[in-house]
């Protein structure tokens, strides 16, 4: 699991980065905001170690705009756990830190069982709602839940063949890349001896009709195969 450590003191920096290594975690350390903001946008992290005070842009002003931003990009930081550092003690400051958005706290100096605690059980988190994740897929208005197997379009559930259901699934996994004949395929073949590029075709026409008024959302690229296209583009 991938750790961004945000910390201006380069002695707490380094401590927090060689414990957390230790535990087996890919830990990236930065100095000041600017730099954590840049990282945030490039990467993904499954938590989010941030101290309160620091140069160019403050640990609470990040807290801030991770938790209000509202984003429906893969790269969706709003449910990133951050555990905030700080020497501030005031009972004011710690319900500002909690209030910004912050999952847990913890004052300097700090006890360093307690601290590697704490970001355990925020990693726990993160990987509970990355498996969320995993399990439920989204394209626009259609909405997967793959271990129940299970579609929706809108609030409208889907009444799909198993070969549909598969094929939708590949077609939201892969929803920024065009599926072959040939992937779609080897996604819908199971023990079927010989699927031929026809019965794609009609496996996709079947899926059109069954979203009704987002049946548009299925694009035709010629020659290649289909991929599902966003509203408007």
């Amino acid at each position: 699991m991938k750790i961004l450590v945000v910390e201006d003191e380069k002695d707490i920096r380094d401590l927090m980065n060689l414990h957390l290594s230790r535990e087996g975690y890919d830990v990236l350390p930065v100095e000041n905001g600017e730099r954590a903001l840049l990282e945030l946008e490039q990467q993904k992290f499954d938590l989010l170690i941030l101290d309160w005070t620091l140069p160019l842009i403050s640990g609470i002003e990040i807290c801030r705009r991770i938790r209000t931003e509202k984003s429906v990009e893969k790269n969706d930081r709003s449910y990133l756990p951050i555990l905030m550092v700080t020497a501030r003690v005031e009972d004011a400051d710690v319900v500002l830190g909690l209030e910004m958005g912050a999952d847990d706290y913890i004052t300097k100096p700090f006890k360093l069982p307690v601290f590697l605690a704490r970001a355990r059980n925020l990693l726990r988190r993160s990987n509970v709602h990355k498996n969320q994740q995993e399990n439920e897929l989204q394209f626009e208005e259609i909405r997967v839940k793959k271990k129940s197997c299970e579609a929706f379009c809108n609030t409208e559930k889907l009444d799909l063949t198993q070969s549909e259901f598969k094929l939708l699934v590949s077609l939201v996994e892969n929803q920024d890349r065009v599926l072959s004949r040939d992937d779609i395929i080897q996604v819908i073949q199971g023990r079927e001896v010989n699927v031929s590029h026809r019965t794609v075709d009609m496996h996709i026409l079947g899926l059109r009709k069954k979203l009704g008024p987002s049946s548009h959302l299925i694009e035709t690229v010629r020659g290649f195969g289909y991929r599902l296209r966003r509203s408007g583009e």
